[in-house]
């Protein structure tokens, strides 16, 4: 679960399907399903970044669309936004992509 602000936020369930709130967890809509994503973050309601694997994709429409956005030799463990730079961590290396 991610929260960017008091009412916007994202989940993933069961892997492959992503959920939004606008409200502040009252109400949550899916928005996607379909790649197992495993982590994700977000810089605001639209743009955010997920892993698969060895993979980021990014989105622009709020988790709607995702695009490859990187590729890396080895599995990506975690992934996190700040100041717009994306930190990734996979079993060799930290990621750091501006944005």
């Amino acid at each position: 679960m991610f929260f960017i602000d008091f009412v916007n936020g994202f989940v993933i369930v069961s892997s492959s399907s992503l959920y939004k709130t606008t409200n502040g967890g009252d109400t949550w809509t899916k928005v996607y399903s379909g790649e197992k994503f495993t982590k994700f973050t977000f810089k605001d309601a639209n743009t955010g970044w997920a892993v698969l694997e060895n993979k980021i994709y990014k989105t622009i429409d709020g988790g709607s669309s995702w695009i490859l956005d990187y590729t890396h030799d080895q599995p990506i463990k975690n992934i996190s936004y700040k100041n717009n730079v994306i930190w990734a961590i996979s079993s060799d290396k930290i990621i750091k992509r501006y944005f």
